[in-house]
């Protein structure tokens, strides 16, 4: 029987910072530059997902197309690494939080919560129930609503 990964939380509103056991995640794989840019990449990337020649695109645009790969191939498996210091080392492991599947890059949403993606949610949440609304004294009950939303905006 294996564990539930541990959720991860993305914050996006106001300072970026990402925290896994409530613990902020900082040192070691983390403080690399391109691993931070895959990451921020994917967080806001549309549906958290990016082709890896998009990425390749972005994070090395000078390489060639080999060099490219090699370093899309190394930073996935720092990125990996960061989120998951427990991850086995070797291939065909895994992760909870990033998969690559036919070469498409994605966050896998069960195990990550996007502060950004829930304010959003929830707006159009609000947005809905108010143009269904038909009664007056649903105001302060939907105002509420926008308050604990507008809330997720540190």
């Amino acid at each position: 029987m294996t564990n539930a990964p541990t959720l991860l939380m993305v914050t996006t509103l106001g300072r970026f910072a990402v925290y896994r056991d409530q613990q902020q995640l900082n040192g070691g794989n983390w403080n690399r530059r391109k691993v931070l840019g895959l990451f921020k990449l994917l967080v806001s990337a549309e549906q958290h997902s990016l082709h890896r020649e998009q990425i390749q695109e972005i994070l090395w645009p000078s390489s060639t197309s080999e060099q490219a790969n090699n370093s899309f191939g190394k930073t996935l498996y720092l990125l990996r690494r960061a989120l998951e210091p427990e991850l086995a080392i070797g291939k065909g492991n895994v992760s909870s939080y990033i998969s690559l599947h036919h070469d498409t890059t994605l966050l896998v949403p069960e195990n990550i919560q996007i502060d950004a993606d829930l304010f959003e949610s929830g707006v159009k949440e609000i947005q809905v129930r108010l143009l269904a609304q038909k009664e007056r004294n649903q105001d302060s009950r939907l105002l509420s609503e926008f308050d604990r939303v507008l809330d997720l905006y540190h």
